[in-house]
């Protein structure tokens, strides 16, 4: 729906995940796809993460849903436009990223785990062994490592914030040893309850940051 004219989250068709799926979108091992004019979201304020007073409950018979989109070091050629993605029990982008991977207007908010999670053990969550890069562009990564209010009724609709250090994780974007390209422009990293921008595990080939802003993170800003 307003394909290629859905910068506003009004304009984007809304999709749930629910019966505790793992993920709404699969984008594991594929290339050259596009996923656009998305909101994608949950009825459920909860995490997935028994470490929170607001766990979701154990099953399928729920409301809830993990992760937002799930990649793996096997992805490539692939461009998430014009994205919103709150409010789901884990990450809003979860695995590895392989060569090619575009995201452009991407707007994370409030995953109890973490914004993007790009730990990779050998194709998905663990050490990277294998990666690419990732370009991000035009996007904020908000609130990371907080239960959203379901229903979406304050100005700041979060219940239940965790860190690292209190049985979550809350990076806005983290990863494990890097490798590949990485390009950030005109992003925002803002109130995540861990650290902003996380790239310390270092290995990647070239890194370049600009036109954006980190703050307002509970730990390190970049």
């Amino acid at each position: 729906e307003n394909y290629a004219n859905c910068t506003s989250d009004s304009a984007k068709t809304l999709l749930h995940g629910t019966w505790g799926a793992y993920t709404v979108f699969n984008t594991t091992d594929s290339q050259f796809v596009d996923v656009a004019c998305f909101e994608v979201t949950d009825t459920a304020a909860c995490a997935m993460s028994g470490a929170y007073t607001n766990a979701c409950s154990n099953g399928s018979s729920n409301n809830a849903a993990s992760n937002g989109i799930l990649q793996s070091a096997l992805t490539a050629s692939v461009n998430y436009t014009d994205l919103f993605i709150h409010g789901l029990g884990t990450d809003g982008i979860r695995g590895a990223s392989g060569v090619g991977i575009v995201a452009d207007r991407v707007h994370i908010r409030a995953m109890p785990n973490g914004g993007i999670n790009m730990d990779d053990s050998p194709w998905q969550i663990g050490n990277i062994s294998v990666a690419g890069g990732f370009t991000l562009k035009n996007s904020i990564t908000e609130f990371t490592g907080c239960v959203e209010e379901y229903p979406v009724v304050h100005n700041y609709p979060y219940i239940e914030c965790r860190d690292q250090n209190t049985g979550a994780y809350g990076d806005g974007l983290g990863t494990a040893s890097a490798t590949g390209d990485w390009l950030f422009d005109h992003d925002i990293w803002r109130y995540n309850f861990q650290d902003g921008l996380d790239l310390l595990h270092s290995g990647l080939n070239s890194l370049t940051v600009t036109n954006s802003a980190s703050y307002g993170n509970d730990g390190q800003q970049f």
